[in-house]
Order: structure tokens, then C-alpha cells, then sequence
């Protein structure tokens, strides 16, 4: 295949859309394990090492671990249409559980995290999407940023 400069949209249309079209050579060979958007591996380590060690970090975690609790929340399916203030505090539950099982290495948190994103994806597949894009909280920037914590949870819960 050509590359850069010599590949143009009319020497080679199909070539510009392959994934390994990296004229400037910015994509690494490999990319890092998971988790790696927002929270890293060595992240992880240091925050448990500083747990070890007590004081304010044992203080935060026990605060997050507390408020892993779903209250029945993944008990049925989610309801259709969106009830935005329940997914929204689903998606709080659902990263908190993500976070707390790295940190603690303790599976249930994962189980708990990974049925929060079955519930969310099954009430996706259900839903059409309006024209405003409100899908899951309410549109616009709120839509936005539960899109991101979307994207941070996958990282995290992917193996």
C-alpha cells in the first residue's frame, strides 16, 4: 500500500479508510492494557498501596464502598420509557462498583457493575432515539456526559 504523500482519495479511495492508514506513523504497534482512558493500571496500584497505608485514602474508599449499594435497582429491567433520574443514579452505582473492584480486587463489585451495563444496554436496544438525542438522561450535555461515563466504565470492566 502507499503511503503518504503518494496516497491521495484518487490514487487510492479504499486505501484512506483502512485502520492501518497512519501516514504520520502516530498509532502505536500495541495499544496499553485496560483499563487506560481514564484511570490506569499504575493508578490503580498507587490508590491501593495509599489504602494500605490508611488514613484518608481507607476513609475514601470506605465512603465509595458504601455507596455501591443498587437498593434493588438491577432487580428488574429498567423501564422504557427512560426514567432519567434512575439512570442516571444507575450510572453513578454502576462506575462506583467498577472503581471499588479495582481497587479491592473483590469480584461482586464487578458482577454488580456488569449487570448495570446489561440493564442500561438492554433499555438502549428498546428505546428509539428522538431527534434532540435524548436517550438515557435527558439530552444535550447531561446525554454527553453519560456517554462518557459509559465509555470510562467499559474500560474499566473490560478484561
Amino acid at each position: 500500500m502507499a503511503t503518504y504523500p503518494d496516497l491521495t482519495p484518487r490514487s487510492d479511495p479504499a486505501g484512506l479508510q483502512k485502520l492501518s492508514y497512519d501516514p504520520f506513523q502516530l498509532m502505536p504497534e500495541k495499544l496499553p492494557q485496560h483499563p487506560r482512558v481514564l484511570v490506569t493500571m499504575e493508578h490503580i496500584r498507587r490508590t491501593r498501596a495509599r489504602v494500605r497505608r490508611g488514613g484518608l485514602a481507607r476513609l475514601c474508599l470506605d465512603r465509595l464502598l458504601a455507596n455501591c449499594s443498587t437498593e434493588g435497582l438491577f432487580d428488574r429491567p429498567l423501564p422504557v420509557p427512560a426514567d432519567k433520574q434512575k439512570n442516571n443514579k444507575a450510572l453513578g452505582i454502576i462506575e462506583r462498583n467498577a472503581m471499588a473492584f479495582h481497587v479491592t480486587g473483590r469480584r461482586e463489585y464487578r458482577q454488580t457493575a456488569m449487570l448495570g451495563m446489561r440493564r442500561l444496554a438492554d433499555i438502549i436496544g428498546r428505546l428509539r432515539l428522538k431527534r434532540d438525542g435524548d436517550l438515557l438522561v435527558g439530552g444535550s450535555l447531561g446525554e454527553s456526559h453519560a456517554i462518557g461515563v459509559l465509555g470510562h466504565i467499559y474500560d474499566l470492566l473490560v478484561p
